[in-house]
């Protein structure tokens, strides 16, 4: 799982300096992050305290192999309330900080955090969010206004990808993320690993790119170096480019949704050429 839901948007990235990992208590999307030497920031949002705790204890030479890493900064807060403040404007910014979170109160280690990452003009080149189903408090990282923020938080070619859930128990959500996203990112994709302790043995990643390019997800735009794929058991380029070919079933789902984003995105040029007397673009 860790070894998709991270090099997925690492390796669709040229070069991946800035990194935000949401969640991920138990240091395995940290891990993978840090196998990159490109990446100088990263930065993680991990609401549990106590699940960082427990999986330095006992999965020390595991998942948690990387949190004394230096270019790590650990904050314990609402990752919503964190990305909300670090794009809020100058105006917005106190109210962005002081806006009630779903853990209680904003942490004031954090929201300093946040204020010098929004006056610092932080962006990040990938956000990778390691969520719990959207139930209770990882309910909000299932909605358009975090996918707003993200956007709002990405640099140029920024590079999102969340937990998408199993295609074959939760396809109907899937498909409304996806048409969601496409509302909000101008290129949205599905992809999906094999993991046997997930329901149905299989776990789902929906990814966003502010690249407008076709293949701006797969296929990878860099490879791991000979170092780093022999420390790794499932992950490869191929892999990568598999990840994003569905049975029928999901492919008929999720392509309509993305369908319907090109449709209203073609919709929207035709009604603007057609306003200002400018011939609409012809789309593929």
């Amino acid at each position: 799982y860790q070894e998709m839901i991270a090099p997925l948007p690492l390796f669709a990235h040229p070069e991946p300096r800035s990194v935000l990992i949401v969640g991920g208590g138990d240091g395995g999307v940290l891990r993978e992050v840090a196998r990159h030497a490109c990446v100088t920031r990263i930065d993680m949002c991990e609401i549990d305290p106590a699940v960082v705790d427990v999986a330095k204890r006992f999965f020390g030479k595991t998942t948690a192999t990387a949190f004394d890493d230096p270019r790590l900064t650990l904050l314990h807060a609402d990752a919503a309330a964190f990305l909300a403040a670090i794009v809020a404007s100058d105006d917005e910014g106190d109210e962005a900080r002081r806006r009630p979170t779903v853990s209680g109160t904003f942490p004031a280690a954090a929201a300093a955090i946040a204020e010098q990452r929004r006056r610092d003009g932080v962006k990040y080149d990938a956000i990778i969010v390691d969520s719990s189903d959207p139930v209770g408090p990882a309910e909000t990282l299932f909605e358009p206004q975090f996918y707003e923020a993200m956007r709002a938080a990405l640099a140029p070619g920024g590079v999102v990808c969340a937990q998408g859930e199993c295609q074959f128990l939760h396809l109907p959500l899937i498909a409304s993320v996806v048409r969601a996203c496409g509302d909000i990112f101008p290129t949205v994709d599905y992809a999906y690993a094999s993991v046997p302790t997930y329901p149905s043995g299989q776990i789902g990643f929906i990814l966003a790119s502010l690249d407008d390019d076709a293949y701006a997800l797969t296929p990878p735009k860099r490879a791991p170096t000979r170092d780093v794929q022999r420390q790794l058991r499932y992950y490869t380029p191929a892999v990568h480019a598999a990840a994003f070919v569905l049975p029928h079933f999901a492919a008929r789902e999720i392509n309509a949704a993305k369908r319907r984003d090109r449709a209203t995105t073609n919709e929207s040029t035709t009604t603007t050429s057609s306003s200002t007397g400018a011939p609409a673009s012809s789309s593929s």
